[in-house]
């Protein structure tokens, strides 16, 4: 197989920082499998613009994944004051003295209140004249972050197509295991069948020969499973040619692996041969260690 280099695991982590004057900030991103695209970002106080910013440049750098992306700041010197929204507290004194009156139980008492959310806000900070340049430069270190999280998915994903090579190289030694065996199978299935019509002759029971020819026939496409092998290369040949191709591939080779376990279970459905069996079952126990690989592919 062509060794790719742009396969990209779902998993990966990475932090980038950056500071200016006493303003300094962290971003921390991580990345997990999922299905589609899914982004949550957690920023502090008077930087909520930047989320579309910054949802934009995830979609920018991935297809697949679950994102969460925090960013965090320090200034030095910058105290965050807080303060009692009596109002609210009041509100929520009188609907608990009101309740208790109605139900017959307890009052809230004023400290569990002032858990409630709204109860305690922090105040809101004077105009920064240097926001926009915070800004512009905090989402400047997002897209360095991004990109080390990106490298981080490629090299994960590069150990991953190592297993998966590995894996379907195995697959093709056992393909090739179970066609030898139907090979060298032939000789002692047409003693075994002969066996059997010459029984039943004995019997007295008499049958067209093109009945017992019928019959024969079935026997033989009943056991026979090189259709199933042959199947099985074209769909390994389907996966390493995506594989080659790189990119988001992660559904295409699970699609793939699905059928490879669908040839695999019918092998072990349709031979009476305890050794295709135990191919069989080695088959599939591959392909699902396959496609536990292959689910976290982008």
């Amino acid at each position: 197989m062509k060794k790719t280099l742009d396969i990209q695991s779902m998993t990966g982590f990475a932090q980038g920082s950056g500071t200016l004057s006493d303003f300094s900030w962290v971003w921390e991103t991580k990345s997990l499998n999922s299905k589609g695209l899914d982004i949550r970002v957690r920023l502090p106080n008077g930087f909520s613009e930047l989320e579309q910013a910054a949802r934009e440049y995830v979609k920018k750098f991935f297809k697949r994944g679950s994102f969460g992306l925090i960013l965090n700041i320090t200034q030095a010197g910058l105290e965050q004051k807080y303060f009692i929204n009596n109002r609210f507290l009041g509100e929520l004194v009188l609907a608990s003295e009101k309740l208790a009156k109605e139900t017959g139980g307890r009052e809230h008492s004023v400290d569990n209140l002032f858990s409630v959310k709204g109860v305690v806000e922090a105040e809101e900070m004077g105009p920064d004249p240097e926001i926009k340049v915070k800004r512009k430069l905090i989402l400047e270190s997002l897209e360095d972050t991004l990109h080390d999280l990106l490298s981080e998915r490629l090299s994960e994903g590069q150990k991953i197509y190592q297993i998966v090579q590995k894996f379907l190289i195995s697959l093709l030694k056992l393909i090739d295991k179970a066609e030898d065996l139907i090979l060298n199978e032939k000789e002692s299935l047409r003693n075994s069948i002969l066996e059997k019509i010459d029984y039943v002759s004995k019997l007295d029971i008499k049958l067209p020969e093109e009945r017992i020819a019928q019959e024969v026939a079935i026997l033989l496409i009943k056991g026979d499973v090189r259709e199933e092998l042959d199947r099985l290369r074209m769909h390994i040949d389907s996966l390493e040619k995506l594989l080659a191709n790189g990119g988001v591939i992660g559904r295409k080779l699970d699609f793939a692996c699905q059928e490879l376990g669908r040839e695999a279970n019918t092998i072990c459905s349709k031979t009476n041969n305890i050794e295709l069996s135990r191919i069989g079952i080695e088959l599939k126990i591959l392909v699902d260690e396959i496609r536990e690989q292959v689910q976290n592919i982008e």
